[in-house]
């Protein structure tokens, strides 16, 4: 949505913060780690900034 309506205000380009472009694991902790969760969407957030 950012991209859409604000893009011209943007300072740094849009990121994507998704799981991997694979499949994902059967097995709960290495499933656990495909996802993203908070702290890797904070951490991209910080990245870009």
């Amino acid at each position: 949505m950012v991209a859409e309506e604000a893009f011209d205000s943007l300072k740094a380009p849009v990121r994507r913060v998704a799981a991997p472009d694979a499949p994902v694991p059967f097995c709960p902790p290495q499933e656990k780690f495909c996802k993203p969760d908070a702290g890797k969407v904070i951490a991209a957030m910080k990245g870009s900034i």
